[in-house]
């Protein structure tokens, strides 16, 4: 999607305090997501098939917001089933992978039942996708364009968060960050964290998926889900 130029466009981390990167973030992630009609199952008139708002002119854009539908963008549930199976299927990730997969599935499905109201996502919304603006102030930029249960929306910020802070075998600070998103979202901290939990076993199957991986990147990436993993088992 075309968008106006964003001056002085500084991202989020040039601010020092990193509880007010949450508490940007959080207000974006709330607002960001964008209501569809989950009856129609066809795309706007004049619309091809289209993955990403970043394909659409302006014009398009608004014709779509005026009709969205979930034809038009993929789902979140397109995304896991093809990495997961994918997973499976090529025998690459060990057994502990593996069974995050079936616990990441069974946490979507209780997301889906509890809270069904999908919307478009931004799908990628981390620390250097937010950018200040002097007339508007913070906007995000580059979205993925995903459809999905909105506390998904705050799922790759809180990655993201875990790395740059250093929090990675911290709970005490994780809860602190899932705190500010469940405050936003009215929504319990344990489903922030299944969340934060599916998008994490989706980006490590992912990251098997790349050319090559580099073993210290999968071993980052599937820390994380044990982290969090063990976050929620403490906590249930």
């Amino acid at each position: 999607m075309l968008l106006e130029q964003i001056i002085p466009g500084d991202n989020l981390l040039l601010q020092e305090d990193s509880c007010s990167w949450l508490e940007t973030a959080a207000e974006l992630a709330y607002k960001l997501p964008v209501e569809i009609d989950i009856s129609r199952e066809s795309k706007p008139d004049g619309l091809s098939s289209i993955t990403s708002p970043a394909n659409l002119s302006e014009a398009e854009w608004k014709k779509v917001k005026g009709g969205l539908t979930p034809a038009v963008f993929p789902h979140y549930s397109d995304w896991l089933k093809g990495a997961f199976s994918r997973a499976r299927r090529e025998n690459k990730v060990d057994q502990e992978l593996l069974d995050f997969i079936k616990r990441a599935e069974n946490f979507f499905l209780e997301l889906e039942e509890k809270n069904y109201q999908p919307r478009l996502l931004h799908g990628d919304l981390h620390h250097w996708n937010i950018l200040r603006s002097e007339s508007r102030g913070w906007q995000a930029i580059d979205p993925k364009g995903v459809v999905g249960q909105p506390l998904l929306e705050s799922a790759r910020f809180l990655d993201n968060q875990i790395t740059l802070t250093d929090s990675l075998g911290d709970h005490a600070a994780l809860d602190g960050m899932l705190a500010v998103f469940s405050s936003k979202f009215s929504a319990p901290r344990l489903q922030v964290a299944k969340s934060l939990f599916i998008l994490l076993v989706l980006s490590t199957c992912w990251s098997y998926e790349n050319h090559s991986p580099r073993p210290s990147t999968l071993k980052h990436c599937q820390d994380k889900c044990r982290f969090v993993a063990d976050y929620i088992e403490q906590r249930s």
